[in-house]
């Protein structure tokens, strides 16, 4: 008995570690972006933008000079930028001048502190060198270094004052980066290029599905230790006559065993962690704490499970056993009432599990043919504040667009849901194309107008075509002619987040092309461009562009790919938690379900002999589903009532097809295993 809880309590401590870790990863995650936020508490701060000519400077000399006169002038800046390359792991990049504290004292490494003094260093999750490896394990995509690391001198700055008036900082700052570099000009911003709260390790639905594995595990080990004390009860009878308690017996054969390994674990993890972050106080200090206390609340509800294994011990006759005849009906039905439980609570998740698998096979299977399809696209990101939108409509404002249009293959296209007043209506979504994915995709045969509306039907499905035509017709404020178009083929879909599914578009929601009003022409924002090079080549020449046409950097921008792995990792996640967590409740009631067929057959075992000694089976499976499964029909019953108004029928038989393969499989199982006890023990009289 003692090796077993040996094996559940290293698994236990496993399980704790894992969470201990990815906690304390979102923390850490939490220390490297929360720069921002921890000066902005009792300082003001201030974001610009540098004018594009910088770009011909080297950016090692600009940004030498930049920390210097920053420093001078009590300043502190935080330059973030994202999908500053393609891999996924270094999505986010943080440049900051050398003068910054915060990520001395806040950053946990692995080993040693942050030193932004030396322009070297480099500090990610996946760093080789410890004393470059920002602590914390599955390392989230950011970087951070000194901002004379920063491959552009344009871009988004946000800069806090230590001390100080700030204007007089930055009039003073600005004069000395004049004085040094005659075209240089800033550009005051509304708001931080990046909200740096966003990037997070572990979201709301993750500490959620945290939160319900923190409950899970240990109510699956604990079965687990419950089928393993109910073999050991002959030695729990021989106890019972020798004097012992039921209590004693649980201290004796579980409680004391599981305390004293279980601290030792503890201490064991503990101390291995501490000495491997040896090098950064912070480090062990919120290691430390964060494990402790997942240690605690773990082992505690393990602790409050633990009853189960004492109701056992109670049940267990005294002298009963010895003599063959078991009398553990209080056991029988304590299971059959956890097994009705179980089933209710997984009703819900069953169907949800299975369509996430399959979810997940599809999305696994496609991701490099999206990779494919998408590479060498890049989005327009954040607009940055120039004289170019004081020209929107004006000849030079347009040639931007015709530009990219005629060059990069500029479109733009997207999907939604209607909403008015009263929301968002989930049952009418609208695909939005622009005059290129209409060309493009041959969905006008004849002459396309531009300067009409557009409505595309596929044949063969029904659609509030009133509805939509009142929809168009009051978006535009100058009335235009409504064509209506019918189709009868394929059209593809070009949103990142449907291509985690599928290449085509829904069918059963139209694409609706609404020419741009004249006083708006010229519009790129949110619109997507073709490149060959990677984002740094894209955005460089991207700002060349609007440089060519007399405007500063305009827009920043990611690639369809940053943005891709961010729906498919996060949809990823998502998806194996509720595979993990159905997994488990199915396996805790093959548990359960095994522990009755134990107890069943011990409560039984003369009756079902002689059943097999005169060659019937031991129990009819009719009466075994009576027996059995009636409390899984009950909790199906039950469930399906209380959500009468939620629940089809094609889901109802799914549930019910799925339980009774269950019970099936369960009932072989019972045939099994009688056979192996009677041909392990014999007639037992």
């Amino acid at each position: 008995m003692k090796k077993k809880i040996y094996a559940v309590v290293f698994m236990l401590t496993l399980f704790t570690g894992v969470i201990s870790g990815i906690i304390f990863t979102n923390a850490s995650t939490r220390s490297v972006f929360y720069s921002l936020r921890y000066w902005r508490m009792d300082r003001i701060s201030e974001s610009y933008t540098f004018d594009s000519t910088l770009g011909e400077i080297n950016t090692i000399e600009f940004h030498t000079t930049l920390n210097k006169i920053a420093t001078e002038n009590n300043l502190v800046i935080v330059k973030i930028k994202y999908g500053e390359t393609e891999d996924l792991r270094d999505a986010v990049s943080i440049y900051t001048t050398d003068n910054n504290s915060y990520y001395k004292t806040h950053v946990m490494l692995a080993d040693g502190y942050v030193n932004l003094s030396d322009s070297k260093n480099i500090y990610t999750f996946n760093a080789k060198d410890k004393k470059q490896r920002i602590a914390g394990i599955l390392g989230f995509h950011v970087r951070l270094t000194s901002t004379i690391n920063d491959p552009q001198n344009e871009g988004f700055y946000n800069f806090i004052s230590l001390k100080g008036d700030i204007q007089e900082n930055l009039h003073s700052f600005e004069q000395a980066m004049i004085q040094a570099y005659p075209s240089f000009k800033m550009f005051h911003q509304y708001s931080s290029e990046i909200e740096n709260e966003k990037f997070s390790f572990i979201n709301l639905e993750q500490l959620i599905f945290y939160k319900k594995m923190k409950v899970a595990i240990p109510f699956l080990l604990m079965i687990l230790l419950c089928s393993i004390l109910f073999s050991e009860s002959k030695k729990i009878s021989l106890l019972k006559i020798e004097g012992y308690t039921s209590i004693q017996i649980f201290w004796k054969l579980f409680f004391k065993p599981y305390l004293f390994i279980s601290f030792s674990f503890m201490c064991l993890f503990l101390l291995g962690s501490a000495i491997y972050y040896s090098g950064n106080l912070i480090t062990v200090k919120y290691f430390t704490f964060i494990s402790f206390a997942q240690f605690m609340q773990i082992h505690g509800i393990t602790l409050i499970y633990s009853t189960l294994l004492l109701g056992i011990i109670k049940a267990i006759p005294m002298k009963t056993h010895l003599k063959g005849k078991n009398n553990l009906q209080e056991v029988f039905y304590g299971s059959l009432l956890l097994k009705g439980a179980i089933v209710f609570i997984s009703l819900p998740l069953l169907l949800s599990g299975l369509t996430n698998l399959y979810k997940t096979v599809q999305m696994v299977s496609r991701y490099h043919h999206v990779n494919e399809k998408i590479k060498n696209w890049y989005m327009m990101d954040t607009e940055l504040e120039t004289e170019y939108h004081d020209d929107i409509g004006t000849e030079r404002y347009i040639s931007i667009q015709t530009r990219l249009k005629k060059d990069n293959e500029l479109t733009s296209y997207g999907s939604g849901h209607y909403w008015d007043e009263n929301g968002i209506d989930p049952s009418k979504k609208i695909y939005f194309f622009d005059d290129v994915q209409v060309k493009k995709q041959n969905l006008v045969e004849g002459e396309f107008k531009e300067e009409e509306i557009y409505i595309f039907y596929r044949k063969g499905y029904q659609y509030e075509r009133d509805f939509y035509q009142k929809m168009v017709q009051d978006y535009l404020t100058t009335p235009r002619a409504v064509n209506i178009v019918e189709y009868d083929k394929k059209i593809y879909n070009n949103s990142v987040w449907d291509l985690l599914f599928t290449d085509e578009i829904d069918y059963k929601a139209p694409i609706l092309y609404i020419p741009v009003e004249d006083e708006y022409k010229g519009q790129i924002a949110g619109a997507s461009f073709k490149y060959n090079g990677n984002v740094l080549e894209a955005q460089n020449y991207l700002t060349q562009v609007f440089k060519d046409a007399g405007y500063g950097r305009t827009y920043s921008i990611r690639s369809y790919k940053s943005t891709y792995d961010y729906f498919y990792y996060d949809n990823l996640k998502y998806y194996l938690h509720s595979i993990v967590l159905i997994t488990i409740i199915i396996v805790s009631g093959y548990l359960i379900a095994s522990l009755m067929i134990d107890i069943d057959i011990a409560n039984n075992y003369k009756k079902y002999y002689i059943s097999m000694v005169e060659g019937l089976s031991p129990m009819p499976i009719v009466l075994y589903m009576m027996k059995m499964s009636l409390v899984t029909v009950l909790a199906i019953a039950l469930y399906s009532i209380l959500r009468l108004k939620h629940i089809d029928m094609q889901q109802l038989m799914i549930w019910i097809g799925f339980y009774f393969l269950f019970e099936a499989m369960l009932y072989i199982k019972f045939h099994f295993k009688f056979k192996k006890v009677r041909s392990t023990h014999g007639h037992r009289d």
